[in-house]
């Protein structure tokens, strides 16, 4: 279980930071402080690159790559990663093909199909794929404070993801963080979502990528202080101190 770790919104179409480059797609990095992981890679290789560099982050750094789903604006900046270091463990949903898993082995990277909630490393698990729109599996991570949960655009549905998270590891959500693909969803089933949301014990959320803005809005006035709104260049830590 994790004491302290941080989560860097590395690429997104909403801007926090003016000093780093926003773009539709979506990407962070977790630092659990023992290591590195890069949950998707965004839309752009080469904005990816600046924005890491601008974060302070060696491209070459990580430790895993977690692809959440196969959709060209979470995986645009894969083989720059990769070329950076091509032995980094990167973590699928399963409907990557055999061909592509194939040919990231043969170019010397440890690729991996995951179907079923998986522990990945002490603490650090997958939710496992979830069908929707697209498959799509989540980021869970276990600390002290309660789980961290990661989505790229949460396809399956939000509160689906949350609800397996919490299945995965019997804990409570300190934090939900991600695209949770919302833009086009109507003001009342936005509010049904936010309500079994807050349910769940969402202790807080951070809406990003595909949310949609008026979503967002929905999101801050429902959750209220318990609501991050940020976009490319925030970090969050747990426990917030």
């Amino acid at each position: 279980m994790l004491t302290d770790m941080k989560i860097t919104v590395i690429f997104d179409n909403n801007q926090f930071s003016t000093r780093l480059i926003p773009k539709f797609g979506f990407s962070c990095v977790v630092d659990t402080g023992s290591e590195k992981i890069l949950f998707d890679t965004g839309s752009d290789g080469d904005v990816l690159l600046q924005n890491l560099q601008k974060e302070g982050f060696d491209p070459g750094g990580f430790n895993l790559i977690f692809i959440s789903h196969l959709h060209w604006d979470h995986t645009g900046g894969l083989e720059r990663i990769l070329e950076a270091k091509k032995d980094i463990p990167v973590f699928l949903p399963d409907d990557a093909t055999d061909d592509y898993i194939a040919a990231l082995r043969e170019g010397g990277t440890p690729a991996s199909k995951v179907t079923t909630p998986i522990e990945i490393n002490n603490g650090i698990y997958s939710t496992g794929s979830l069908p929707g729109r697209k498959r799509e599996h989540a980021l869970v991570i276990e600390t002290s404070s309660g789980l961290a949960v990661i989505t790229g655009c949460a396809h399956p549905g939000i509160v689906k993801i949350a609800e397996t998270a919490k299945s995965v590891v019997k804990r409570d959500i300190c934090l939900l963080l991600g695209g949770f693909h919302l833009r086009d969803t109507a003001p009342a089933a936005v509010n049904d979502t936010i309500e079994r949301l807050i349910e769940l014990g969402i202790e807080r959320v951070c809406p990003l990528h595909c949310t949609g803005d008026s979503a967002r809005e929905q999101f801050a006035s429902s959750f209220n202080d318990r609501c991050i709104l940020g976009g490319v260049g925030l970090t969050v830590k747990i426990p917030d101190k």
